[in-house]
């Protein structure tokens, strides 16, 4: 098991896509937003660990027609969730958790499911991965690979959290008294920039 968390740190530790989508939605909307979204990042990571373990994810992996289906999902989805912070608010209202809590909580934690679960690299990489860490011969391999499975999510958890606190911490530090709005995200360049990183992860998916 220590080479195979290891092996997991080792790949977590690196800021990815998730580390960003999170991270801009606590900059965008506070803290306790960017760990509600991390939240739903691990649970979309939950599904593709169940799917990988009882081979769902080696029949979708083997499909070049339902990845590249996940792919066009998850790119429409960053691009919808882009533009709904990048028009302006009359036209298309962006995501708070200010006005309507819960409302917003789910939202938060919805879209981040939406966009880990439609995440074809996510497929490959369990399939890849975790058989690595499996004992040769064993006659229960679906178990193992839940299990490693289940660790991966919790580190995932820890160091997609971890960022979160950290960098919240670190903008609050910096943010003067009269600029709040830095970690509201109630200005409209804020919309526009948090409109344009999730407009830029898209891209990145597309292009991945």
């Amino acid at each position: 098991m220590g080479p195979f968390v290891v092996a997991t740190l080792a790949l977590l530790v690196v800021p990815g896509p998730s580390v960003v989508f999170a991270v801009t939605r606590a900059v965008a909307h506070g803290r306790a937003a960017g760990l509600i979204t991390v939240v739903g990042l691990e649970a979309g990571l939950l599904v593709h660990v169940v799917a990988a373990a009882v081979g769902v994810g080696a029949l979708v992996a083997s499909s070049g027609a339902a990845l590249t289906a996940l792919r066009v999902a998850g790119v429409a989805y960053l691009v919808v969730i882009g533009v709904r912070h990048v028009l302006p608010a009359r036209t298309v209202s962006a995501v708070t958790v200010t006005v309507t809590p819960r409302r917003g909580r789910w939202v938060l934690a919805r879209d981040a499911f939406a966009v880990d679960l439609l995440n074809p690299q996510t497929v490959v990489f369990f399939l890849a991965f975790l058989p690595q860490f499996v004992t040769p011969g064993s006659a229960v391999p679906t178990g193992q690979l839940l299990l490693l499975g289940l660790c991966v999510v919790l580190l995932a958890f820890v160091c997609d959290a971890g960022y979160v606190i950290a960098c919240t911490a670190l903008l609050r530090r910096r943010c003067s008294p009269s600029r709040p709005q830095l970690l509201g995200g109630s200005s409209r360049s804020a919309g526009v920039a948090t409109g344009g990183v999730y407009l830029g992860l898209a891209a990145w998916s597309a292009l991945a």
